[in-house]
């Protein structure tokens, strides 16, 4: 079953509502996070961690519906919903090679293609598409409850937003952690060197998987620069483990406005919510 990771509610927003909410939410194999928008005052954040390991018993529809039938805060009427899906199964390739005859050969070296899935497109430069599979129940089902749902790949999100937000003109890493998953993308300016998602059960995963990446694209652990975001903060065992092998590590810096004082999220970095703000 489902269990709550993180969960931040202002009542204040609450007991002062405009009854106007907006939705945005992330879901991987492993997790489902919300964050529920009054106006444009922040009101509610929920992390759950998902039985990933019972897939065989509960498909992730399966436990989607559950939380929206459990959880009071997914029945709310929402005027907008923009859900991340972070699908397992993507590929990136360039605008100028790429035919819509036949999507599913682009993913034959990625992953077989299930009839129970089907290929989505997207773009997020002029040069670059963006393939992944997702599941057919699990789409359906998001669509019927959440009328005109908005639904990308996390990975375009990412990109479209670090490219926002940064003009990094040198190599960079920007590693997002999601419960027990990070996302990297290793970029050189607005050019894409490597996009991919590592499950780890320790610290020590981290560190092997980064240091993997920074050996096969020849980087300097001594001058590269690395930006995190999501679940991780200074004093976080996963930020002393990486400040031990790289040098340079900062936060990943956002487009959102601090927090009022007296906000019940106040307390929390705002890199924390890069992947569903």
């Amino acid at each position: 079953m489902a269990k709550i990771v993180y969960d931040i509610f202002d009542d204040y927003v609450l007991s002062n509502s405009s009854y106007v909410y907006k939705m945005r939410m992330f879901i991987s194999n492993h997790a489902c996070t919300y964050l529920i928008i009054d106006g444009d005052r922040w009101m509610a954040y929920r992390s759950y961690a998902l039985d990933c390991g019972n897939r065989a018993l509960f498909s992730i529809r399966d436990e989607i519906e559950m939380l929206k039938n459990t959880d009071k805060m997914l029945q709310l009427s929402f005027s907008e919903v923009r859900i991340s899906l972070l699908s397992q199964a993507f590929t990136m390739v360039p605008e100028e090679l790429y035919s819509d005859k036949n999507p599913y050969a682009y993913l034959n070296s990625v992953c077989p293609s299930p009839a129970s899935e089907i290929v989505r497109t997207e773009t997020f430069t002029s040069e670059i598409r963006n393939l992944y599979l997702i599941k057919i129940d699990l789409l359906q089902f998001l669509e019927k409850s959440f009328p005109g749902v908005a639904i990308t790949h996390f990975f375009t999100g990412m990109v479209s937003g670090i490219f926002s937000e940064n003009r990094n003109q040198g190599t960079a890493l920007f590693i997002n952690f999601h419960q027990n998953q990070m996302q990297i993308l290793v970029c050189d300016a607005q050019r894409i060197l490597l996009a991919n998602n590592y499950d780890f059960q320790s610290t020590g995963d981290v560190a092997y998987f980064i240091m993997l990446i920074i050996n096969q694209l020849s980087l300097d652990p001594e001058t590269a620069m690395v930006y995190l975001s999501g679940h991780v903060n200074s004093s976080a065992e996963l930020y002393n483990t990486i400040a031990r092998y790289i040098r340079n590590v900062h936060f990943r810096h956002t487009l959102f406005s601090e927090f009022p004082r007296e906000s019940a999220f106040a307390t929390y970095p705002l890199h924390t919510f890069a992947d569903v703000g």
